[in-house]
């Protein structure tokens, strides 16, 4: 599913080419193109869409899916539903590379709940399995601590990184003070 967050995290488009080589995994990349296009997948991927638990056949919504993926799904059912407190492993090649841990409804991870995978974790609200309200996002060296929409940061916020803090009004993961310009979840070109 990926958390689909990554930044462009520098003022300067070869700082943010930088920081993406030398920090950023497969986690990073998406967000990017995907929340990053956030929410938002990159050319190729798959359709958002339900996919089945591995051990049990609870199904879980996947915002972000990627060729190969599996997931295995740890609490409570309900009509074919993951539903209830649990824990959603996603896996690629039968290993573990993100766990989601919170409450589903229908499925949909909601309220409460962390995203953790290498190199990042969120942390905060979400609603159909997206970040969406209050919440904490850390990927590599970077940390962003605001409002999320969607998936994306929307609203006020702060991103604090190698190049300093962008502190103010995000709007569709894009932020602009009039004097610099970064993007969370989206590419910098795309922001206003």
């Amino acid at each position: 599913m990926l958390l689909f967050l990554a930044a462009s995290l520098a003022a300067q488009p070869s700082k943010a080419a930088e920081f993406w080589r030398k920090s950023m995994n497969r986690f990073g990349i998406l967000m990017m193109l995907a929340l990053m296009p956030v929410l938002f997948a990159p050319a190729g991927a798959l359709a958002s869409g339900w996919i089945a638990g591995e051990k049990t056949d609870s199904k879980v919504w996947n915002p972000h899916p990627s060729p190969g993926e599996t997931a295995r799904w740890s609490g409570p059912c309900k009509d074919g539903f993951a539903d209830g407190k649990g824990v959603l492993d996603w896996l690629r090649a039968g290993s573990a590379y993100e766990r989601d841990e919170g409450e589903w409804r229908g499925g949909r991870q909601i309220g409460e709940g962390t995203q953790i995978w290498p190199g990042g974790q969120y942390k905060g609200q979400l609603s159909d399995s997206l970040p969406h309200g209050r919440g904490v996002l850390i990927f590599g060296e970077a940390r962003y601590d605001g409002a999320f929409l969607n998936g994306r940061p929307n609203g006020r916020g702060a991103l604090t990184n190698k190049a300093g803090t962008f502190e103010g009004a995000w709007s569709d993961g894009c932020f602009n003070d009039g004097r610099r310009r970064t993007a969370i979840g989206v590419s910098l070109d795309s922001c206003p």
